[in-house]
């Protein structure tokens, strides 16, 4: 029959006392339980701590010069926020879980989760039978979910933790933890196949600016260029300023020259117009002495001054020979004098029609020049960066390595213990009302009078014969 709501306290305490052995059984099977799977999976774990400095470094700088002629300065590509998720990204991911169980060995990071084996809930995950691949597979994922890596917050600090039964492989795996990421890091900021690219780079180069060098060379030689076409042509505007000179003295000269060879009597410098000087000096002291002592009409006298005019037209005549001979001397040194001007005036405007592709050659020379310089450079700084690569020198750095801990993690025994004690004493208590529910029996008088609305005129008690 149906029964509906209107138990009182008296009620309540019937119905408990009614299937008080049901609860009873019930907290006990439950509380037996709960504490058979504490104690099964209370695992004595040691939880070991490293802490590791996220800052910028040189592997953070990113270098785009790959010209001289377009240099640009590195730009430092760093967040902190961004480093800090990538550094925990890495620390918790699959692969350093497969490196640390590659370089430790599964069979030593391996362990039980449970204390005792249970044979229904599963094969042992350190099952000795297993093939080491298979294992290494297990052993992986269990390492993963025991990695725990978290900032310190806002700090350029992370934390890395890992749990294991034994405490000293614990901090063994923290410490190669660390040391697994900075190569990691260091890896997938570079570039492995830069420093081949340099490398060849720096080959190609060489051999362009080999040939760039012959090239140009070859056409110095083919036009005659001695350093370059600026020196060159300085050195015969130089030369043409003095030629120039040179010609103007000479044309003076000429001039001169042949000014005098227009007048009677003009300085000479041959032996013989000296040696006719002295004779007509001699001539005319001798004219004077015998003007002195014999008249006018003496044929001495009338003798020596023929004499003297004839030396006198022979001097005369002799100045003008020498300063046409001079003059003519002048102006075939004039002429070449104009020759050499000319060859250098045709040398001077060959350099300029040249000038244009010396000019290209140079530059290509040049350019190729300073790309090989930098090319070289920065092969250097890699060879530089890989050795500090190889030493772990990088930004990211392990500031506190884990020790062995010396007391393990908490154990969540009690707290599993007492929730199936409450478990077991509610489920029982809820399992006696449900049955007290589906019942089909009054047992009390308030129930008779709470449920069919009548007086109870009296009670048969149960009796118990003995």
């Amino acid at each position: 029959m149906g029964q509906h709501a209107g138990y009182t306290l008296r009620d309540v305490f019937h119905v408990l006392f009614k299937h008080k052995w049901i609860i009873l059984a019930f907290f006990s099977t439950t509380f037996l339980a709960g504490t058979a799977f504490a104690l099964a999976f209370n695992v004595t774990l040691y939880q070991a701590t490293a802490q590791i400095l996220v800052s910028p470094g040189r592997e953070h700088l990113s270098d785009f010069t790959v010209s001289a002629s377009a240099a640009v300065p590195p730009r430092l590509s760093f967040d902190l926020d961004e480093q800090a998720a990538r550094t925990i990204s890495m620390l918790t991911g699959r692969y350093l879980s497969e490196q640390l169980v590659h370089n430790i060995g599964a069979r030593k990071l391996c362990r039980e989760p449970m204390r005792w084996s249970i044979p229904v809930l599963g094969k042992p995950v350190c099952d000795p039978k297993l093939d080491d691949e298979s294992l290494a597979d297990r052993v992986v994922g269990q390492v993963q979910d025991n990695i725990h890596a978290e900032r310190v917050g806002n700090a350029a600090l992370v934390n890395v933790t890992f749990r294991h039964t034994d405490r000293a492989l614990a901090a063994e795996v923290v410490n190669a933890l660390g040391n697994l990421y900075l190569e990691r890091h260091l890896g997938v900021l570079k570039d492995p196949r830069g420093e081949d690219f340099l490398q060849t780079e720096s080959s190609a180069l060489k051999q362009r600016m080999s040939q760039a060098e012959k090239d140009l060379e070859v056409f110095k030689l083919d036009n005659g260029i001695r350093a370059s076409i600026k020196e060159d042509q300085s050195l015969i505007a130089a030369e043409l300023v003095a030629l120039e000179t040179q010609r103007n003295e000479l044309l003076s000269r000429a001039a001169d020259e042949a000014s005098r060879s227009g007048r009677r009597a003009g300085p000479g410098n041959s032996q013989l117009l000296v040696d006719m000087r002295n004779r007509l000096l001699d001539l005319q002291r001798k004219e004077v002495e015998l003007a002195s002592r014999l008249g006018d009409r003496n044929p001495d006298l009338v003798a020596l001054r023929q004499d003297l005019r004839n030396t006198e037209l022979a001097i005369a005549q002799e100045e003008r020979a020498h300063h046409q001979g001079e003059v003519g001397a002048l102006r075939a040194s004039q002429a070449a004098l104009l020759s050499k001007i000319s060859e250098l005036k045709r040398r001077s405007q060959a350099l300029d029609r040249a000038e244009p592709e010396f000019t290209r050659l140079a530059q290509r020379l040049q350019v190729d020049q300073q790309n090989y310089r930098l090319y070289q450079a920065k092969a250097e700084e890699a060879r530089v960066s890989s050795a500090m690569d190889a030493q772990k020198i990088a930004s990211i750095r392990v500031i506190d390595s884990a020790r062995p801990p010396m007391r393990p993690l908490a154990s969540k025994t009690s707290l599993i213990v007492f929730l199936a004690a409450v478990f077991g004493i509610l489920g029982g208590i809820v399992i006696a009302f449900v049955l007290e529910i589906f019942a089909d029996r009054l047992e009390t008088a308030e129930r008779v009078e709470s449920i069919l609305d009548a007086p109870v005129l009296a009670s048969i008690p149960v009796l118990r014969f003995k």
